[in-house]
């Protein structure tokens, strides 16, 4: 079970079993008018970094108004409906930013707007072999 405390201003530390100090920050922020959940988990001592604003969607969660899974709501009932939100995974209702690094490997996964796709690079660099590689998406929809 998951068990969260949060400090002031939304900064959270995730528990499971109370072993995990993984820290997060999950909040609603308005942008334009439009609601979104923004989480943000970092995880430094392994490499990890996340941060991502998802359209809020209609149904109630445990936090209150809009769902990030869906909840009950007919939000989600066609992951591929272009009106469809934060209950199926969008990608048009959804911007994210994760890095991973460690052990001489890079990864990123960059979409920082709504209606483009992402940029993804992975880069390797060991004793045995140096590798860039990079797919931008970023100029299409």
């Amino acid at each position: 079970m998951l068990k969260v405390s949060c400090l002031g201003g939304g900064l959270c530390q995730g528990h499971i079993g109370n072993t995990d100090p993984t820290p997060f920050l999950q909040e609603i922020v308005t942008v334009d008018g439009v609601s979104y959940y923004h989480v943000i988990v970092l995880d430094d001592p392994n490499g990890f970094r996340q941060e991502v604003y998802i359209e809020q969607g209609v149904a109630s969660w445990q936090g209150g108004q809009g769902t990030m899974s869906g909840g009950g709501s007919s939000n989600r009932n066609d992951a591929f409906q272009a009106g469809s939100g934060s209950g199926t995974g969008n990608a048009r209702k959804t911007v994210l930013l994760q890095t991973l690094s460690g052990g001489g490997i890079s990864q990123s996964f960059r979409k920082d707007q709504l209606d483009r796709k992402p940029v993804i690079t992975q880069d390797v660099a060991d004793a045995e072999i140096t590798a860039a590689w990079r797919l931008d998406m970023s100029n299409s929809t």
